[in-house]
């Protein structure tokens, strides 16, 4: 995306108390540009506000073979998570989810096991991960964003153990791409 516009729900829900997911599918035409909003669901006073936003976002123009084509993409955003994009259609079968909601969907955790190396060094920061979710729940795929180079290593190695709830969009399971950020603090 190159240009977002977050709808502004915070006087509408003062107003009225509302609160919830606005789920919709936009038209991004061939320039990038969203052509069309239609809302799937959500609440009905955050429809309009959600609908002027997301016709102001702009995307660089997604390429099939080489050609500018139209995308039709399906999304959520809610005001809980700060009017931040829940998720978005990726490709069939596949949809990008925020850190946030997926953390939400955390069904088990493994911590990671630092060699004695880092703790030795003092090395410390947070490791920044890109990860597909597969529709059984299971880390498919880890690339590393940023971070520490000697935390990426274990970090990696615990997350994929990570086990999350499948994510259903119109009650099928679906692939995830999202980011995982785990902090390592030595109390330096």
């Amino acid at each position: 995306m190159i240009h977002e516009v977050t709808p502004n729900y915070g006087t509408i829900i003062r107003r009225t108390g509302v609160n919830g997911a606005v789920f919709f599918r936009a038209l991004v035409g061939c320039n990038g540009n969203v052509e069309s909003v239609t809302i799937v669901s959500g609440p009905e006073a955050l429809r309009q506000t959600t609908v002027d936003a997301v016709k102001q976002w702009t995307y660089r123009p997604y390429l099939i073979d080489g050609k500018k084509v139209s995308v039709d993409l399906s999304m959520g955003i809610s005001e809980s998570f700060g009017a931040e994009v829940l998720f978005e259609t990726v490709s069939p079968g596949r949809v990008r989810v925020s850190s946030g909601v997926m953390a939400g969907q955390l069904l088990s955790r493994i911590e990671p096991i630092i060699p004695t190396l880092p703790l030795d060094a003092k090395v410390s920061g947070a490791t920044v991960l890109r990860a597909v979710i597969g529709r059984d729940g299971r880390v498919l795929e880890l690339t590393p964003i940023s971070g520490p180079e000697l935390l990426r290593g274990p970090v990696m190695g615990a997350v994929r153990q990570w086990r999350y709830r499948p994510f259903l969009i119109d009650g099928t399971p679906v692939e995830v791409e999202t980011t995982v950020t785990l902090n390592i603090d030595f109390g330096h």
